[in-house]
């Protein structure tokens, strides 16, 4: 995962709807097009043509491509993403095989989906945002580009609580289907953000984890009670990994301590395949969460204000843990902790010593921006032995906030 901080960004969104087709290109995360009229999709090569364009002269025909995935400005990601053509005053239009009465709403799946945090930073979260700027008020159809059985079946609640209509998966798709008009692109405001000044409406993060709890917190959705016993403990959510790197390596004497600052301690290793609705009924029902950075503490989403959050922070990890989890929970009003390991908790001292720039000063190497090898060097292969004389009272305070949230939220 390359990280990218968000660069000062222009005035909201404005698409212009003098041209049947328009596209924005000035931003520095995402282009977006819309095709303001009739059209058919073609679905075998990618391709819309604007319908019945009778206005439209040789001279004054269009063509444009768009690449539909909000990491522009991370060309390795998209030289992976397939383009989307719109043609206006070309070919005639093909048949219409299906025809809806609601717009489209094309974007691309293929370069992020199987990680939980890009699903929701790259994925989710800006089709949100694209949803509350254009689709507000009515329904749509999503068309989604290099699709997977993954990404549609793990998040299909959350798919169809924006549109109830089919979804449309391109990639082998035969049928031509015709739209009033189309929006082409995903809106991204950076990474698991909303920003509400440049919104129609002033939608915020806030109103995305209410989203959440109407899909994954209702009746019957495995809920679990609130309401602690007499003389129960806080539960605290250990967001564990146990392979792949960012492993804690001391991980039994960590979870002992744990117990023994009053918690009731719940392992949480989600999987590829493990059900969101169980999910949220385990970390919304918690009164901590706990976590190596890494991809399980998205699911700070699912938390309630207020919940204690403590990310444990390794080596060369400050910025990605600021960007991605940090500044979300403080968005969510959570109440953040953070602990950062020191030279001699994280596994690379004895490879490389304590006065190795690799230890001593990671910002040396970062200063360029993140590549492959520092990636795999700082966010995979890295592990942690946490010294538990340093990290108890961290543990500690985490357990005072965890039980007066307890006390206070049930």
């Amino acid at each position: 995962m390359e990280m990218q901080r968000d660069p000062i960004t222009s005035l909201p969104l404005q698409i212009s709807r003098e041209g049947v087709i328009s596209c924005d290109r000035s931003r520095y995360r995402y282009d977006i097009c819309s095709i303001n009229g009739p059209n058919v999709l073609i679905p075998i090569n990618s391709t819309f043509l604007v319908m019945d364009d009778t206005n439209v002269t040789p001279s004054s025909s269009s063509t444009q491509k768009i690449k539909p995935q909000p990491r522009k400005w991370q060309q390795n990601i998209m030289s992976k993403v397939n383009e989307v053509t719109l043609i206006s005053g070309g070919p005639n239009s093909p048949n219409c095989e299906d025809q809806h009465n609601v717009p489209a709403l094309v974007f691309n799946t293929g370069a992020f989906s199987g990680n939980i945090w890009h699903d929701f930073a790259d994925g989710l979260i800006p089709l949100f945002i694209t949803v509350k700027s254009f689709f507000h008020d009515r329904d749509f159809v999503m068309v989604i580009d290099q699709s997977n059985d993954y990404f549609v079946n793990k998040y299909r609640d959350l798919l169809h609580g924006l549109s109830k209509q089919r979804i449309i998966r391109m990639d082998g798709e035969n049928t031509t289907h015709c739209f009033p008009w189309a929006i082409i692109g995903l809106i991204t405001h950076g990474h698991m953000t909303i920003n509400p000044n440049w919104l129609p409406s002033p939608i915020t993060l806030y109103h995305f984890r209410d989203f959440l709890v109407r899909t994954y917190g209702g009746r019957n959705q495995h809920t679990i009670s609130h309401q602690p016993s007499a003389g129960s403990r806080p539960r605290l959510v250990f967001a564990c990994r146990h392979h792949g790197g960012r492993v804690i390596l001391n991980y039994a004497e960590v979870k002992q301590t744990m117990e023994e600052a009053g918690f009731e301690v719940i392992e949480f290793e989600p999987t590829i395949n493990s059900s969101l609705h169980e999910n949220f009924a385990i970390v919304n029902s918690s009164h901590a969460l706990l976590g190596v950075h890494g991809a399980g503490l998205t699911h700070l989403l699912f938390l309630r204000p207020g919940t204690p959050f403590l990310q444990i922070v390794l080596i060369g990890q400050d910025e990605p843990a600021e960007i991605c989890y940090r500044n979300p929970s403080l968005y969510l009003g959570l109440d953040y902790l953070e602990y950062k390991i020191n030279v001699y908790e994280s596994s690379y001292i004895d490879k490389y010593g304590k006065d190795d720039v690799v230890l001593n000063n990671p910002e040396a190497l970062l200063k360029d921006g993140w590549n492959k090898e520092l990636q795999e060097l700082y966010l995979i292969k890295q592990d942690v032995k946490l010294n538990l004389s340093r990290f108890r009272p961290y543990l500690e305070e985490t357990y005072k906030k965890a039980k007066r949230f307890m006390e206070k939220e049930g």
